[in-house]
């Protein structure tokens, strides 16, 4: 990651001023400098928060950033002060660089690392959990989310630069040794892999197939981790993208359709037997707490916000209880507070200015809502000391 700006330029001609005048003037120009460069230094803000519930613990939250904006920032949520802190990446880091890079596209934690992949900018930045203090950068081409086993770290990877056309190339899942943080294989995948989940000794991948358009990929890649080599596939739905390991052993997946004749919807599979159970749900991001799914999509009419038991046996939009939140204008993100059982949804707005995090009680009420950065998109939780 690279900053750049626009230095300066002074020239002083001594035909036409005089040494003392000049020295004046380059006092003066040097002064503009030095008052550039501090207010170059930003500063994280905090929001108090009284009116959230305390708690022992917190989550930090990855701000995407508009694409070519190099805008993404990470915010932190202490639940013990109930304080919101906003872009404290460059606060806790004032040598690296003024923001974390173009696109943050995942944030999980690890042990006592924080681990942020940023996908235009190429690179998973490792931090300590307990500050987001920098420890490494770890360049993948055109990264997209991790996932973790006790020795590595897997990252999926569209394998090469940003397209705008149609593009042929597989994907792959990169494997990271968690001691050396340095590249220990590969694997490929379908095209353009998307979010991953490990169930046993195999590695789950759902492939979107987004440079294809509309010819979207519609397979989920198996690996198997001892070989680290291809195991199968699992042909489900067009543009698959979020992936999660529910508590009863469960696959879930979504389906972004095509945009067109083919909806979004969530899918449920079986890592036994490869079976698939499509649901009726229109879906584009969802979360799982206590056998309770949420999630939240577009049904043509405009966004829903449901609810259903994972342990049940229907899962029809019919079926589903309604979350009764209102107020959100772009829905980005869905989690679950695991402490306090509060629904928090990040709203990405107008995708160009700050976003949103609302917090909800289970009857659908807005207890809290306080802005982040640019296009909040992923939340992680962290336990108290």
């Amino acid at each position: 990651m690279l900053i750049t700006g626009t230095k300066p330029h002074i020239s002083l001609r001594a035909a036409t001023t005089t040494p003392t005048i000049a020295l004046i003037l380059l006092s003066a120009l040097l002064l503009t400098v030095s008052c550039r460069k501090e207010e170059t230094v930003i500063r994280a803000s905090k929001t108090e928060i009284p009116q959230a519930s305390r708690f022992e613990g917190g989550f930090y939250l990855l701000n995407e950033g508009n694409m070519g904006s190099n805008k993404c920032t990470l915010d932190r949520y202490d639940g013990d002060s109930r304080t919101y802190w906003r872009n404290i990446f460059p606060w806790k880091n004032p040598g690296i660089a003024m923001e974390l890079g173009d696109v943050g596209n995942d944030l999980k934690i690890n042990g006592d690392r924080l681990y942020a992949v940023i996908n235009c900018s190429n690179l998973v930045e490792v931090m300590k959990l307990a500050d987001a203090t920098h420890i490494a950068q770890i360049p993948i081409a055109n990264c997209r989310y991790i996932c973790f086993d006790s020795k590595y770290a897997y990252v999926s990877s569209y394998a090469g630069r940003m397209v705008s056309g149609p593009g042929d190339r597989l994907g792959r899942v990169v494997r990271i040794d968690l001691n050396t943080l340095t590249i220990a294989g590969e694997c490929e995948t379908g095209y353009q892999p998307e979010e991953m989940v490990i169930y046993g000794r195999r590695l789950f991948v759902a492939n979107s197939g987004g440079y294809n358009a509309p010819d979207y990929d519609d397979r989920i890649s198996v690996i198997d981790l001892d070989s680290f080599s291809p195991a199968g596939e699992i042909r489900i739905a067009p543009n698959l993208h979020r992936m999660a390991l529910c508590s009863d052993g469960s696959i879930w997946v979504n389906s972004r359709g095509n945009y067109a004749d083919i909806p979004s919807r969530l899918l449920r599979v079986d890592p036994e037997d490869f079976s698939v159970l499509s649901t009726d749900l229109a879906c584009s991001g969802f979360t799982e707490h206590e056998s309770t799914m949420y999630l939240y999509g577009h049904d043509g009419d405009g966004y829903i916000f449901k609810r259903f038991r994972i342990d049940g046996s229907d899962y029809s939009a019919s079926s589903a209880e309604d979350c009764g939140v209102e107020g959100i204008r772009y829905p980005y993100g869905i989690y679950v507070n695991p402490w306090t059982d509060e629904l928090l949804i990040l709203d990405a707005g107008d995708f160009v200015t700050p976003g949103k995090i609302l917090c909800y009680d289970r009857e659908g009420k807005l207890l809290w809502t306080t802005t982040t950065g640019d296009i909040p998109s992923r939340i992680a939780f962290f336990e108290g000391k």
